[in-house]
C-alpha cells in the first residue's frame, strides 16, 4: 500500500453486492412521470439563462415544476433598500451556493432590448416582503426546494457499500 499523491485517480471496488444490487436496479427501475418531469435548479438556470421569467399571472396556466423556488440575487438589497439597477452598473453574477431571497414577478416590461421585471421580494433577515423594480433578468434565479433534488425522489438507487477492512489504513 502507498501515499496517493495529488492528481491521482482512486478507483474503488464497492463489492460483488453492490454491482449485484446495481444490475437489479438498473433492469427493474422505471421513471415515473415525477422523474420524467424533474429538472434541476442548475440545469433550469443554465437552460433558460437568456429566456424571460413567468409572472404570477403566466404561472397560472404555466407553473414552474414544484421543485424550483425563484430567488433574487442577494445584491438587490442596498443598506435594506431595493437596489436601483437603472443607475448602477452592478455586474451579477451567481456563485454556486449563492441562495438568494425568494421573490415572486409581478411585472416584466422590455424597453429598447433589455427587460426589467418588478419583483416581490422577502427578505429572509426580517421576513418582510418589499415591492422592487426595475429588476434585471440575470438579478433572478432558480434554486431547489429543500429535499426535491434527484437523490430524494422515490426509487433512487441506495445501497450499502462495502469496502473490505483491509484496505482501510490501521489508524482508522
Amino acid at each position: 500500500m502507498r501515499d496517493i499523491h495529488q492528481g491521482e485517480e482512486l478507483f474503488m471496488d464497492y463489492g460483488n453486492d453492490f454491482e449485484q444490487a446495481w444490475r437489479e436496479h438498473v433492469l427493474k427501475w422505471k421513471p415515473t412521470d415525477k422523474d420524467l418531469r424533474y429538472i434541476s435548479a442548475t440545469q433550469w438556470n443554465e437552460e433558460f439563462a437568456n429566456k424571460d421569467v413567468r409572472t404570477e399571472i403566466e404561472q397560472q396556466t404555466d407553473p414552474y415544476p414544484d421543485n424550483l423556488l425563484l430567488s433574487c440575487h442577494p445584491k438587490i438589497w442596498l443598506k435594506g433598500k431595493c437596489r436601483n439597477f437603472e443607475s448602477s452598473k452592478l455586474n451579477i453574477a451567481w456563485s454556486r451556493h449563492e441562495k438568494g431571497h425568494l421573490c415572486k414577478v409581478h411585472d416584466r416590461i422590455t424597453n429598447d432590448n433589455r427587460t426589467l421585471y418588478t419583483v416581490e421580494v422577502r427578505n429572509a433577515d426580517n421576513d418582510r416582503s418589499r415591492i422592487c423594480a426595475g429588476v434585471p433578468r440575470q438579478a433572478l434565479a432558480m434554486m431547489n426546494e429543500k429535499y426535491t433534488t434527484d437523490w430524494h425522489n422515490h426509487g433512487t438507487f441506495r445501497h450499502f457499500i462495502g469496502i473490505p477492512d483491509e484496505m482501510m489504513p490501521e489508524k482508522w
